[in-house]
């Protein structure tokens, strides 16, 4: 009866580790590993990816983390474990998701960067925008909106590739042609909490520096939050930017000219939708090279163009 036992145990263990290992044998399936939700931008790249693969005929295993890197690595190292062969990668840290692009690569693979960074081996392409352009649009916007003359106040985001490029080789290059333009206060803003903290920080840096004419913000939620605060302040001649094209700053704010405000809008759906293709070109083995980075379309999002932009979105009738 103990041997009987003994070999049925070890039987079923066996077929327990099998059953994990050739979880999607057979099947055309896309892991899709969302780095946090809450972020208006995010939600709908990602809904507009899983609705791409709907319509071509193949599944998904979406997982999405609480914001911090660990919980986005342990998803990452899941899908891998469950044998998938393109993982969609969507927002991160690109430096602390190395480990997981080495796993890749050791276990055979694929991921694809959605607005990430990531890029090197095991990783196809990076879909995303030119956040170089981004950075600098939104600071040529800032400062033919004050006349090349004025204290503004940086909202950055150190810890997302993305954001970084945007203010390093984007927008600082640019301020820095400008003598006119003095920076008074430069606040560091961590997804996904970019609102209230932005918020908070516009509060004090107009208690310091009232003499502030302009925002520079690297994405749309730390622009709401300061945005909020200015509103609040009776600071209705602020010019803010940001970027993203986020619908509440858009529809609520630019279209409705409660304040002076632009946003470099990126088109998310089209990212999402570029990953989901990249990633069946791929499993079907049609097309397995890609360019390092595929760019998505931005649009300049301003008062004259905001109805506009957003009934095309759907946002509006």
């Amino acid at each position: 009866m103990c041997i009987r036992k003994f070999l049925f145990l070890v039987i079923l263990g066996i077929l327990v580790i099998f059953s994990i290992n050739v979880v999607y044998a057979g099947d055309l399936v896309v892991g899709i590993a969302n780095h946090a939700a809450g972020n208006e931008f995010i939600n709908y790249m990602v809904e507009e990816m899983q609705g791409r693969l709907n319509e071509l005929g193949v599944k998904y295993d979406y997982v999405v983390a609480d914001g911090t890197l660990e919980a986005h690595n342990n998803n990452i190292e899941t899908l891998i474990g469950k044998g998938l062969k393109v993982i969609v990668v969507v927002g991160g840290d690109a430096e602390g998701l190395k480990p997981m692009q080495n796993l890749a690569v050791e276990k055979g693979a694929a991921l694809i960067s959605a607005d990430t960074g990531l890029i090197g081996p095991g990783v196809l392409t990076d879909v995303t925008s030119d956040n170089k352009i981004i950075g600098q649009l939104m600071a040529y916007f800032l400062i033919a909106k004050l006349d090349g003359e004025g204290e503004i106040v940086v909202f950055r985001e150190p810890y997302y590739t993305p954001c970084r490029i945007r203010w390093m080789e984007g927008a600082k290059p640019i301020f820095d042609q400008y003598p006119g333009i003095k920076i008074v206060g430069d606040t560091a803003i961590q997804f996904p909490e970019g609102t209230p903290q932005a918020m908070a920080a516009m509060e004090s840096h107009l208690v310091a520096h009232p003499e502030i004419k302009g925002v520079w913000a690297v994405y749309d939620q730390p622009a709401l939050g300061a945005i909020q605060a200015l509103l609040a302040a009776g600071r209705k001649d602020v010019v803010v930017v940001g970027a993203d094209g986020d619908r509440l700053n858009i529809v609520d704010y630019i279209s409705k000219g409660l304040i002076e405000k632009g946003t470099v809008a990126q088109n998310s759906g089209a990212m999402g939708r570029i990953c989901a293709d990249v990633s069946v070109q791929y499993l079907k083995g049609e097309k397995t090279e890609f360019p390092e980075h595929i760019y998505a379309p931005v649009t300049l999002v301003v008062k004259g163009n905001a109805l506009s932009f957003a009934k095309a979105r759907g946002w509006i009738k």
